[in-house]
């Protein structure tokens, strides 16, 4: 190995070595960006005929309260079928669970989207995530939970 490989690798190495630091840690708005934002719009808005917008306070306080344990439910098991949100109809929709994502990591994305995309104050926490991971509920109940029938 040359010295040019060698400090390449070094410095690789060092990179990934241990935890970001603080500065460096990756917040719910980037989060956002890197794994939401190419259905749902980089501003959350949705997109038609892909995936509706999480930038949508009616639907957030029409859920209140329940709103976070939604949220952390279809995060985590995904949802499919037919939808609609602010005036437009998602057919044969498919949200994947985000399994690849770490429950910590969809904390922040959630609090973002409540939050910050939708002035909420309530959003689900590392372990509300861990529990919709566990105990899911089916899609169809979902759907349902988001027309104004909570399960």
């Amino acid at each position: 190995m040359n010295k040019r490989s060698l400090i390449y690798t070094l410095a690789l190495l060092g990179c990934c070595a241990g935890p970001l630091p603080a500065s460096a840690a990756p917040d719910g708005a980037a989060l956002f960006q890197q794994t939401c934002a190419a259905c749902h719009g980089a501003d959350g808005t949705g997109i038609p005929g892909l995936a509706p917008p999480l930038a949508n306070p009616e639907l957030w306080s029409t859920l209140g309260p329940q709103a976070p344990r939604y949220l952390a439910q279809v995060m985590t098991g995904g949802l499919s079928g037919t939808i609609t949100s602010a005036g437009v109809t998602y057919s044969a929709l498919v949200m994947p669970p985000q399994s690849q994502i770490s429950a910590a990591d969809l904390a922040l994305i959630s609090g973002y989207v409540l939050g910050t995309l939708n002035g909420g104050k309530l959003y689900p926490s590392q372990a509300e995530i861990e529990d919709a991971r566990a105990q899911p509920l089916p899609r169809s109940e979902l759907r349902q939970w988001r027309n104004g029938k909570k399960p």
